[in-house]
């Protein structure tokens, strides 16, 4: 059955085209059956990753291989999700079948899981918890592991709930390692490319809940010294990050808005009688209008980059009133019914705010983009010079994930992510203020960038190998023709790299010839660490039935 639930090319797929192993030994049975046949073999997660970077060679994941009998084996492991809870030392695990997914993939292959089928679901019927998850929970366990995914913590690393992780070579061998083996570090992070990860047996905690607040504020005067080091009254980023048991921001850095929103939590044991009070994004606009904010959001503004730049204001006018027209088109209903108290106001306000640009110093579009993003992202209410936090509590498993509550369907987005070492932050801050100050709207987009920070990892190609790191994370609207890795991420790419920036694998990735390709990879990583890496991948799989021409060309291999 073709599924084609989401805008995302990555997303769409057909069943049909790929194999469902239900047990390790039909695993084994599909790598030999790759060397008999010298066909590749990829193993597809939720897809959350660029598609070259998921598949094979000469496949389509809607309409099969490209050339019928092509020698391609491509799996899901959608029927390959088995859990088995056990005990050893008054400790507990769980022994992961690698199908499983984090939480819910609403976009998945007919039997992933549902809202509450996935691996922190059934953790949380037994009192159990991870240490972390990232921004959202449709991942597979093993996509989230392979790529180097991790979640919004200095403090809490999901590879310390790891136990030990079972690969299947290119020779059909199973390998069961421990952090103690020398190739549990090569592995950990390893896209598939080592073998396919049959289960990963995990370290379980005590169930709990968090608490939090979150907060939109000017970056001129946060909480946070988001540029410096920080003082009596402010604590620098990267100190905030370091003691701040969860956190995140999302920056809007476009001329005029500068705003940032604030999100952080904390642990707390669950009570009884505790109910959750979920964070909620837009929850700094008045009540009635957060249906028109949240619809502005998903429907209207990925849509911005289509107003010429050169766009007077009778033409932004008239293309916002289009948009918002077409936006409720799209979503099946019919004009904006309260199109008279909500929708005209605020357009002809916008209009007013148009016709007033002065041309010598930003243009029509630019304006429209700031008063969009401000009517949206709203600042929090000020009280004795302070800006008010909105107070939050949830599940462990609902909370940490923030963004779920963003559909891919709604919202597609594409997007690189820099990690760059913690104690670089502030520079690295400065030179971005800088580069969006000096570039103007094809700097900044029309998006938000998201910073955030991970705890340091022992998997060897980890962007964070080693030390904790800044990750900086922007974000562009998807469209049909959107090639943000020739038009926009290389102006990310070329500034940080002076910082040592390392890329999240699953992520854009820059040409393999460019300055931050394949060697500039390689030093980053380090060379001895790399190329013994490569020299242990190489010997797994000796046939190269885990790597593809993607793979092949941002790797050297």
């Amino acid at each position: 059955m073709s599924t084609d639930q989401s805008r995302w090319r990555v997303r769409r797929f057909d069943e049909a085209h790929f194999e469902h192993p239900t047990s390790e030994p039909e695993l084994v049975a599909l790598i030999l059956r790759a060397r008999t046949e010298h066909a590749q073999l990829r193993v597809r997660g939720s897809a959350h990753s660029v598609a070259a970077a998921v598949y094979t060679d000469a496949f389509d994941p809607e309409s099969g291989p490209v050339q019928p009998g092509a020698p391609v084996i491509n799996v899901m492991l959608d029927r390959y999700r088995g859990l088995h809870f056990h005990q050893s030392g008054g400790v507990d695990f769980v022994t992961v079948e690698a199908g499983r997914n984090l939480g819910s993939d609403p976009y998945g292959p007919g039997t992933t899981p549902g809202d509450d089928e996935g691996l922190v679901h059934a953790l949380a019927a037994r009192g159990f918890a991870l240490p972390v998850l990232g921004g959202i929970s449709h991942q597979t366990l093993s996509g989230f592991l392979g790529t180097g995914s991790a979640g919004a913590s200095v403090q809490h690393g999901f590879h310390q709930a790891i136990a030990s992780i079972r690969v299947l070579d290119g020779l059909g061998n199973a390998r069961d390692l421990t952090p103690s083996d020398p190739d549990f570090a090569h592995v950990g992070v390893s896209m598939g490319l080592m073998g396919i990860v049959s289960s990963v047996t995990l370290r379980l905690e005590p169930e709990y809940v968090i608490r939090g607040w979150t907060s939109v504020q000017r970056v001129a005067d946060c909480d946070i010294d988001l540029f410096g080091d920080g003082d009596a009254t402010r604590p620098s980023l990267k100190t905030f990050f370091e003691t701040t048991p969860y956190a995140r921001l999302l920056y809007w850095p476009q001329k005029g808005v500068e705003r940032v929103e604030i999100w952080t939590a904390e642990r707390a044991a669950k009570t009884p009688g505790w109910k959750p009070k979920p964070y909620k994004q837009f929850n700094t606009a008045p009540f009635l209008m957060q249906w028109l904010v949240r619809f502005l959001y998903t429907r209207v503004l990925p849509r911005i980059d289509l107003v010429p730049g050169d766009a007077d204001a009778a033409m932004a006018e008239a293309w916002l009133r289009d948009a918002i027209t077409e936006g409720f088109a799209d979503a099946g209903l019919g004009a904006p019914t309260l199109s008279g108290p909500l929708v005209d106001p605020m357009i002809d306000a916008l209009a007013e705010t148009l016709a007033d640009v002065d041309d010598g110093v930003d243009s029509v579009k630019e304006v429209l983009v700031r008063e969009m993003i401000r009517l949206i992202i709203a600042l929090s209410p000020r009280a004795g010079g302070k800006y008010e936090r909105k107070a939050f509590t949830d599940t462990w498993y609902d909370g940490l994930p923030h963004d779920n509550q963003m559909d891919d369907q709604l919202m597609p987005v594409l997007f690189t992510e820099l990690w760059a070492p913690l104690d670089k932050t502030p520079v690295v801050m400065r030179a971005l203020r800088d580069f969006w100050s000096a570039g103007g709207l094809e700097a900044t987009g029309t998006f938000a960038t998201e910073i955030y920070a991970a705890p340091p990892s022992p998997f060897t190609l980890s962007a964070a190998h080693g030390t904790p790191v800044l990750r900086i994370d922007p974000f562009v609207f998807w469209r049909e023709d959107a090639k943000p890795e020739q038009d926009f991420f290389p102006g990310y790419w070329e500034l940080l790299r002076a910082f040592d920036v390392r890329f999240h694998w699953g992520k854009t990735l820059s040409a393999p010839g460019s300055t931050t390709g394949v060697s500039y990879r390689r030093d980053m990583c380090g060379v001895a660490a790399w190329d013994a890496w490569k020299a242990r991948r190489a010997a797994w799989d000796p046939d190269g039935l885990f790597v593809n021409a993607y793979w092949r060309a941002h790797l050297g291999l």
